[in-house]
């Protein structure tokens, strides 16, 4: 039987999830941004208490409704577009276990043993290492994409940087 992964496997597996879900709290912190600067109407009130999917499809019907979109509105449309798309995956590393599956050959008796995060729900969904990889790697990008085009829409204005206050070392 091939051995199974060790203890210092799991640390890529929690490394890439935190990274996968701290930059996805980006995303959704910009959502809730973007509803409070963005509509002509005053919305933030009645969506910064929505789930994410919902606020995105609130935010997304805003956007869709202009009658023209700047270059930067579009990519920021199309940023929060694929984010509701990944929160699907998201949402299976953030409320399931990395799980040891084991795999038996029953007619040559050879085993295999592979991590991998399963959903309880839907024998359907799962992702592995590889997976793990590509996916944290692309919210990143994207949370990075995000930032950026929101900073560019709200400007001064929208204070996207408000919650920062500098501390000099002492």
């Amino acid at each position: 039987m091939k051995r199974p992964s060790t203890a210092s496997d799991h640390l890529e597996w929690e490394s890439l999830v935190g990274r996968a879900l701290l930059r996805f709290g980006d995303i959704e912190y910009v959502s809730v941004r973007c509803l409070d600067v963005i509509p002509d109407e005053r919305v933030f009130a009645s969506t910064s208490g929505l789930e994410f999917s919902r606020r995105v499809e609130v935010l997304l019907e805003i956007l869709n409704n202009r009658k023209e979109l700047t270059p930067t509105l579009t990519k920021l449309r199309d940023g929060f577009k694929r984010a509701k798309e990944l929160a699907k995956t998201r949402n299976l590393i953030a409320h399931n276990p990395l799980m040891l599956n084991l795999y038996v050959n029953h007619e040559t008796r050879e085993a295999a043993a592979m991590y991998r995060i399963d959903s309880a729900r839907s024998e359907k969904h799962s992702i592995t290492l590889d997976e793990l990889k590509e996916f944290a790697a692309e919210v990143d990008d994207l949370a990075a994409t995000i930032w950026l085009e929101f900073g560019n829409v709200a400007g001064d204005d929208g204070q996207v940087w408000k919650e920062f206050t500098y501390i000099p070392e002492s």
